[in-house]
């Protein structure tokens, strides 16, 4: 089933005077159940398509399509990334004033999928699931960088979306607990997510099931 699909999408930046072409007409589905890391230099334009994949930014040309739909209008594409894309960044994005439950308790404000009664026995069903049972009362500045990176985590994953980005999830965390992250985005894909991650950690092609590399704004399945 093709959750995400990209057909004949641009993508250009301007940057002193200059016209930057980040992605150049690229189209590709991408389907349930299988891990797709994306690879590539610097600059090749990685960040922006994991974006538009998540809605955040439009192509200049081309279109997004959604389990075979296009989105139209911003209250139907923030309803579509709240209950359907989970997205995990590498800087973490945490609230530092709030408790890593709360952080995780955020999205579920506006998801009227579930009862808000439920919310904070899922949320901390999450929490335990990642090993944070521990430290669901402690703020992110009292958290070490793979403890925060596992609350994004369940951050993205609290509304159980069907669609997981992953943008350098694992570029600020050591050895122990990049191999955490990559294995239990593996087991998302496992349990019929799909799962798309870029990533410069050459580690992944480990786990990921289809690997794509971006390259002066092309995207190709690389061998």
């Amino acid at each position: 089933m093709d959750m995400v699909t990209v057909e004949s999408c641009s993508k250009s930046y301007k940057k002193n005077k200059e016209v930057i072409l980040a992605l150049k007409n690229i189209s590709y589905s991408f389907k349930k159940g299988i891990f797709y890391s994306i690879m590539g230099p610097s600059g090749s334009g990685k960040s922006t398509l994991i974006n538009i994949l998540g809605g955040l930014i439009e192509p200049d040309n081309g279109k997004v399509l959604y389990f075979g739909s296009t989105i139209r209008g911003d209250n139907n594409l923030s309803k579509l990334r709240n209950q359907h894309i989970g997205m995990i960044y590498q800087s973490f994005l945490l609230n530092e004033n709030m408790t890593a439950l709360e952080n995780v308790l955020l999205p579920t404000y506006i998801n009227h999928s579930y009862k808000s009664i439920d919310n904070v026995v899922r949320c901390r069903q999450i929490l335990q699931e990642l090993g944070l049972k521990k430290r669901e009362n402690h703020y992110p500045k009292e958290l070490s960088g793979g403890e925060q990176q596992r609350v994004a985590i369940a951050r993205a994953l609290v509304n159980n979306p069907d669609i997981i980005l992953a943008d350098e999830p694992t570029g600020n965390l050591d050895k122990k607990n990049e191999e955490y992250v990559f294995k239990l985005l593996k087991k998302l894909s496992t349990d019929g997510k799909c799962v798309i991650v870029v990533s410069h950690n050459e580690k992944i092609l480990k786990y990921s099931d289809i690997n794509l590399e971006l390259e002066e704004g092309e995207l190709r399945e690389k061998k």
